[in-house]
């Protein structure tokens, strides 16, 4: 029996290649449907979707041949990006909110916002005690509606919206996930993906131009040996040490380029037999299906998933320029707007009995309710960064110490992890410790000057220091706390 035996239904995965869709849909086992539908030229170009509308009229051509089957879309790999990211132990909720202080260090250099990252939790081979490691996927929220946008324009039903690389790698994991460390060498016609994997997961994610319409010149595959041979060197010191690189794609098996990557590459070369790997029976023996595969598969294994158009994208996206309370404020007056409507319109056509009316009033107080601390939370918390506050005094002037600390781990690029207010009443200078988590020392500096800058605080200084902690000393101005 196969793994597919006791799902219902049908799922469908449809990768975006240079010059081809590739599709293919699984029931039972059995690959109902194998379709390779011509792109346009220009649609996908250098594994970045350029025209949604031509991508729309590749979609209108494949959309008979899947009868209605729910399909999961792959996004190109130059239109994602993947990256391992380690912190604290912590909830993956508590590590979405600590990315959002340090994203730039991350994905910098790409055209990507916190607001449009996605997480989920991966294991690594030299994971330290107390630590949880997440793999961060990133995508632009106009590439991702862009796709959902064409396909729904010709009445395509899009289960998710997932990165193909991500796909490429759960295709070569199988459906019990391979132990060991590992490359997924996906050769495509004008690029290769090259994916480090550990146990199954994929924890490094890197690309090779090379041009394989010619694989009888073995010099063309030269990138793709360079590229593993460089990630090799550079993961060694980090604990992975790779024992084979598993070839699928395009790349022919008896083809002169196969030859020459073999027997460049200093570890054990496999050849993947998706088909046989995952006991599916193909409808034809093609290669370069294994994206497809992977995003038709998407809810078949038990690796790391994500749909791309149900992350915090879109209220990233549209609201990255409001801050925590400005948000909160926003949700406060619309949810009261409607509210008020809701009450008034049914003032107007009240005519039950007493009963009735005492369950609206209390059903109205109980939302109220729900919706006060809601509103207390986001303003407590202050944007996520004082999840852990211990004591507080209550006359402090909590928005603006808030804010100050806001800023200056913004700026410094440091995790919040704790924050105490020590003092009695009767002091008019409350004592605040901080602990903060950072790997660089520049960060330290960084923070406690913009601190020191802020005019709330002084006799910033920093008290302890840890391999990648360390704890700030400093007292709230009297002027700020209101007890001139």
């Amino acid at each position: 029996m196969t793994v597919f035996k006791t799902v219902f239904g049908r799922r469908g995965g449809v990768a975006l290649h240079r010059d081809f869709l590739r599709y293919v849909e699984i029931k039972n086992g059995v690959a109902t449907q194998q379709e390779i539908v011509p792109l346009d030229r220009g649609v996908v170009l250098n594994d970045s979707v350029a025209d949604f509308d031509g991508l729309a009229r590749a979609f209108g051509s494949l959309m008979p041949k899947t009868g209605g089957c729910p399909v999961v879309v792959g996004i190109p790999p130059k239109d994602s990006a993947l990256r391992v990211v380690s912190y604290p132990s912590m909830s993956l909720a508590d590590v979405k909110g600590s990315l959002r202080f340090n994203f730039g260090e991350h994905f910098g250099h790409l055209p990507y916002s916190y607001g449009e990252a996605a997480v989920c939790e991966v294991e690594m081979p030299s994971q330290e005690p107390n630590s949880t490691s997440v793999l961060v996927a990133v995508s632009a929220l106009k590439t991702v509606e862009g796709i959902a946008q064409a396909a729904a324009s010709v009445g395509m039903k899009v289960a998710a919206v997932e990165p193909m690389s991500l796909a490429i790698q759960r295709a070569a994991a199988g459906p019990r996930p391979r132990s060991g460390c590992y490359f997924v060498v996906f050769a495509d016609v004008e690029s290769t993906q090259i994916i480090l994997c550990h146990n199954g997961s994929g924890v490094l994610f890197r690309r090779a131009a090379a041009d394989l319409t010619n694989q009888e010149d073995a010099a063309c595959v030269t990138p793709i040996a360079s590229e593993i041979s460089n990630t090799m060197a550079y993961v060694e010191d980090k604990g992975f040490a790779p024992e084979a690189a598993i070839l699928c794609g395009v790349l022919e098996r008896e083809s002169t380029a196969a030859a020459a990557l073999e027997s460049s590459l200093p570890i054990r070369v496999e050849r993947l037999d998706m088909w046989a790997l995952w006991g599916v029976v193909p409808v034809s023996g093609s290669c370069g299906f294994e994206a497809a595969f992977g995003l038709a598969a998407r809810d078949m294994s038990a690796g790391a998933r994500f749909d791309m158009r149900s992350h915090d994208a879109a209220a990233g996206a549209r609201d990255r320029g409001l801050s925590g309370r400005m948000k909160a404020f926003f949700a406060f007056v619309g949810v009261s707007v409607f509210f008020i409507f809701i009450v008034a319109m049914r003032m107007l056509s009240i005519s039950g009995a007493i009963a009735s009316a005492k369950v609206e009033a209390e059903t109205l107080a109980a939302q109220r309710t729900a919706l006060a601390a809601e509103v207390a939370k986001f303003t407590g918390e202050a944007n996520d960064l004082m999840r852990t506050l211990k004591v507080m005094r209550d006359d402090l002037p909590t928005i603006e110490v808030f804010d100050a600390l806001d800023s200056a781990a913004s700026e410094g690029g440091v995790v919040l992890l704790s924050a105490a207010f020590n003092s009695d009443r009767g002091e008019q200078v409350p004592h605040v410790e901080i602990w903060a988590y950072t790997a660089s020392n520049g960060s330290v500096t960084r923070f406690k000057d913009a601190l020191e800058r802020s005019g709330v605080f002084r006799g910033v200084a920093i008290s302890e220091r840890g391999a990648e902690s360390f704890k700030v000393s400093l007292s709230v101005k009297p002027t700020a706390a209101g007890d001139e």
